[in-house]
């Protein structure tokens, strides 16, 4: 009982991850070797949800799977007809969260669009997708505008945040804090003079200049704590 306890609650913290495959491989190998288990209406209903969503088996990879679970996945993936890499897989979608309000802002922004795309990374940046259609700052517009970048963030690998200070740009802030929230790394670029805890605690690394983003090494995600002060 301890080990399907165990799975499950691997699969829900999956499902919160955003790995919907991994997911149902779990959820499934629950139903076909536990068919017992007292919370299988609730698996159920997990694979119904997850199964609304566009699924790609293809892309698990065994390398991010626990050692002890490997079996159930390979097992799984067999009876898919899906061979499975052994190597890590490619993570090349980038958000950046910035502030454009000024044209300090906007030129810095831009620079570290030219970097990211230049790198070869997809890049989601807010503005490049504005939401162009009805009023700005009515109700319907704002709604539109929140999901769309939200689903940017959703969609992203890593999150680069532009940081420009302690009071800088509330709704940048908020980018930062939902990808974390999402298992998303946030790599936060300091460019004002003062600092919050929260962003630089809830950080995967700081970086102190948009050329460092040249250089960074976004396989081996190396992490460098921030050593300025905090409030």
């Amino acid at each position: 009982m301890e080990r399907v306890l165990e799975l499950f609650k691997k699969a829900s913290e999956l499902q919160m991850g955003k790995k919907s495959e991994e997911a149902v491989i779990l959820c499934r190998h629950i139903l076909k070797t536990y068919p017992d288990f007292s919370h299988k209406t609730v698996v159920n209903q997990m694979i119904d949800i997850l199964a609304s969503e566009e699924l790609d088996f293809k892309k698990v990879s065994l390398s991010e799977i626990d050692e002890d679970d490997r079996p159930i996945f390979e097992e799984a993936l067999k009876e898919l007809g899906i061979h499975c890499s052994e190597e890590k897989s490619e993570t090349n979608k980038i958000y950046i969260a910035s502030p454009f309000f000024n044209d300090t802002e906007t030129e810095a922004l831009g620079r570290v669009e030219e970097i990211m795309k230049g790198r070869g990374f997809d890049v989601f940046s807010p503005r490049e997708h504005e939401v162009r259609e009805g009023n700005v700052g009515d109700p319907v517009w704002s709604r539109q505008t929140f999901l769309n970048d939200k689903a940017g963030i959703d969609w992203c690998d890593f999150l680069v945040m532009l940081y420009w200070g302690n009071y800088s740009d509330s709704g940048t802030a908020w980018e930062c804090g939902y990808a974390y929230a999402t298992g998303k790394p946030v790599i936060v670029v300091q460019l004002g003079e003062s600092s919050n805890l929260m962003v630089h605690e809830g950080s995967h690394t700081n970086l102190y200049s948009i050329e460092e983003l040249e250089t960074y090494d976004f396989k081996t995600m190396p992490q460098t704590p921030f050593t300025g002060t905090m409030f």
